[in-house]
């Protein structure tokens, strides 16, 4: 529509070569920090439901709604008061969250103060057995593992994986976050985001990028929704 997402998102403020490249799943992998510069604006809570949302909640209050498929991803009619079963994201939604490396859940509510933030969220699990080092560096500095994340503003691509990474095929939607023009749009210093990743590596945490769990360009669908229709389709 004319006031879509699409046609009024300002995409080059954020470093992308196109509208669709925020949701381009190559994009988010080489570089997520456009995602994150955006994704407070349709985080839980940001948007108020509408009338239709209240027509869906007053059908499940007085038992007349089946179910709710959408391909919106803000859990808007859960914010209305539909209950959470009634409701299939077919594109996934941004209640809760995975890091990429090692696939540790989050709920929205863990990450909210990096994404209200703009910050890429990192994964603070303690990932091997330094988890001893990191409670006795904890205990001297007086810096637990949250208090270390809350120091990291965004999320890092190191040199060594900028070479990798700019190795790797890219889809024609990629575009070169390494040039300075890019750099200079998402406000990212590569050397001190470097440093401050290392510090959490050095406290034994995994690092990961977490990843909020909706479905980007590029990505197979789950098997929820036809899951749902089987179920549905006899009621």
């Amino acid at each position: 529509s004319e006031k879509g997402l699409y046609n009024t998102l300002n995409y080059k403020e954020l470093g992308l070569t196109s509208p669709e490249d925020l949701f381009d799943i190559t994009t988010f992998t080489h570089n997520p920090r456009p995602f994150f510069k955006f994704a407070h604006t349709l985080y839980p809570g940001t948007i108020k439901p509408s009338p239709s949302h209240a027509f869906l909640s007053y059908l499940d209050a007085h038992n007349k709604l089946l179910r709710v498929y959408t391909q919106n991803i803000d859990t808007l009619e859960q914010s209305a008061g539909v209950r959470s079963e009634k409701v299939v994201y077919a594109h996934g939604s941004l209640k809760d969250a995975t890091c990429c490396k090692c696939k540790k859940r989050y709920m929205a509510g863990d990450i909210e103060e990096d994404v209200r933030e703009g910050r890429v969220p990192l994964c603070t699990r303690v990932r091997n057995k330094r988890k001893v080092v990191a409670k006795s560096s904890s205990a001297k500095s007086g810096c637990t593992a949250n208090d270390a994340k809350k120091k990291i503003s965004i999320t890092i691509t190191t040199p060594v994986e900028r070479r990798r990474s700019s190795r790797r095929k890219k889809s024609t939607n990629s575009p070169n976050y390494n040039d300075d023009d890019s750099r200079n749009a998402t406000g990212v210093d590569y050397e001190y985001e470097a440093s401050l990743e290392a510090s959490m590596k050095q406290r034994g945490l995994c690092c990961g990028v977490i990843k909020p769990n909706i479905t980007f360009f590029g990505e197979k669908l789950g098997n929820e929704v036809g899951r749902r229709l089987e179920q549905d389709y006899a009621k």
